[in-house]
């Protein structure tokens, strides 16, 4: 079967990155990636106040990841939707002092929180129904490639993965759980190391 083709994730702006580089802003982005939401339900979904959630609001939407949805709520309830969809953060020799600082804080709060969910995973593993014992997999893959080469290994992976977003509608529903994906591709000099 050939997976839905999926939009490519979109790079971010040094002014994106910088509303994005703050946890609570980033699960904000993602909880809005389920659909829209006011100030008070980000807020009960996330354990924070509805203070600090409009806060964090107004800064995503000044940076345009996020708007106000003019046709839903009163004024008293405002609801909120993302503007933009998947996203490509910056790497490279190129970025500036503070896109590097943004960027490396992403990256540990994505590290975080794969950690976070293996050690969960391992803790709850024993008391999994079998069919979810089976789906779950861990590995991982030695890959010799060429620059070129991992862009491209990376860009359809990472199609592929938005193909099941899209068919499942990235949302919960009857016999789904939410999984965590993690995918990385890094260069890996231990070979050399033991030449």
């Amino acid at each position: 079967m050939v997976p839905m083709a999926a939009p490519r994730p979109r790079r971010v702006t040094r002014e994106e990155l910088r509303a994005l580089a703050h946890p609570l802003r980033l699960q904000i982005y993602e909880q809005l990636g389920h659909g829209p939401a006011t100030a008070g339900r980000l807020g009960r979904a996330l354990g924070e106040s509805r203070g600090a959630m409009s806060y964090h609001l107004r800064v995503l939407a000044g940076a345009n990841l996020i708007a106000e949805d003019a046709t839903a709520g009163t004024k008293q309830e405002r609801w909120w939707h993302r503007t933009a969809g998947a996203l490509e953060f910056p790497t490279g020799p190129a970025l500036a002092p503070d896109e590097q600082a943004a960027t490396d804080r992403i990256r540990a709060i994505y590290l975080r929180r794969d950690d976070d969910s293996l050690a969960r995973y391992l803790a709850r593993e024993p008391d999994l129904e079998p069919q979810w014992r089976e789906a779950a997999h861990v590995n991982n893959f030695r890959v010799y490639a060429t620059p070129e080469e991992a862009h491209a290994l990376i860009r359809e992976v990472t199609e592929v993965i938005l193909a099941h977003r899209i068919r499942g509608g990235n949302a919960p529903r009857d016999g789904a759980r939410r999984l965590h994906v993690v995918f990385r591709a890094l260069p890996d000099d231990e070979d050399a190391e033991h030449e």
